[in-house]
């Protein structure tokens, strides 16, 4: 992980300073959270969570960069799966909805921690630009298997991914915290399927 200061092979320790990070920051929010919170549950030292993170942001944006690898890794494993690219497709998005759950619930990361930290918007920005080789990969194996008929796919990937992100904003409205309850969740759910299999049959031959 770029933002870590030391690693020294302690991976163990970051995994657990990068656990109770997360906990905090969905609980709190970023602003009010503090390293000395974090260093009370984990019964260390705040010198020794900065020996790993030179300081708050860049343990905030670790924090999202572990979300970030798991989401990714979860969708190439899905997808080395399936032969179809429409099947490939409609996984990404389900694992991509999982996760924001996961988010919602677990990490509730607020859009203005996000907007007003540059380590997590680097962050954000890596995360899109890892998605969009994903998707468009899948578009192109379309194009390739007959089944997609889509004469730029690097456009149409982008063309999905902000279609995707607008349905999720639509959900969230104008909420600071990240949570929606299991009707709201039910129905970004349906929304984002719906726009998937529209999606699908749009670009299919």
């Amino acid at each position: 992980m770029v933002l870590i200061t030391h690693c020294g092979g302690n991976t163990d320790k970051i995994n657990e300073i990068l656990v109770a990070a997360q906990r905090r920051f969905g609980m709190y929010g970023f602003e009010k959270t503090s390293v000395s919170e974090i260093a009370a549950d984990l019964h260390m030292s705040k010198a020794s969570i900065y020996y790993y993170f030179a300081d708050k942001g860049k343990l905030f944006g670790a924090v999202i960069e572990k979300e970030h690898s798991e989401f990714i890794e979860s969708v190439e494993q899905e997808c080395e799966t399936l032969i179809d690219a429409s099947d490939m497709l409609r996984a990404y998005v389900n694992i991509n909805i999982e996760f924001f759950r996961k988010l919602l619930n677990l990490s509730r990361v607020k859009h203005s921690d996000i907007m007003e930290n540059r380590y997590a918007q680097e962050q954000m920005v890596e995360l899109r630009q890892k998605e969009l080789v994903i998707i468009e990969k899948t578009l192109t194996k379309g194009n390739e298997q007959g089944t997609f008929n889509v004469e730029n796919s690097f456009e149409m990937a982008h063309l999905f991914l902000d279609l995707l992100k607008g349905l999720r904003k639509m959900t969230i409205g104008r909420k600071d915290v990240f949570y929606l309850n299991d009707e709201e969740y039910n129905d970004l759910v349906k929304r984002v399927r719906d726009f998937t299999e529209i999606f699908i049959k749009g670009i299919s031959i």
